[in-house]
């Protein structure tokens, strides 16, 4: 799966991954105030967590902590989602 961002700020390349093939699913919160997915390949997991609100895709980051003169609650808010990767660690097989 290839993803490009509205803005064209970034370009994501999703591939699946040869050891990832023996189990997958894909949950979503609906009822939570931001978007919260988890994504479950096998050893592979992504969690994602939207913001609760969203951002002008016509400025940047910087732009808009600059914009609110870096007041912390408004950054709070710029800053507040969250992306995680995590590879199950395989147990060693003793013999």
């Amino acid at each position: 799966m290839i993803e490009t961002a509205p803005s064209g700020a970034y370009v994501e390349d999703w591939r699946l991954l040869p050891e990832s093939r023996a189990f997958a699913a894909h949950l979503t919160k609906r009822d939570a105030a931001a978007a919260t997915c988890l994504y479950v390949a096998d050893e592979h997991v992504i969690y994602a967590r939207n913001r609760t609100v969203d951002l002008p895709s016509d400025k940047s980051l910087v732009e808009l902590a600059s914009d609110a003169q870096y007041e912390r609650r408004r950054l709070e808010e710029l800053l507040d989602c969250e992306f995680s990767y995590v590879q199950r660690a395989r147990s060693a097989t003793t013999t």
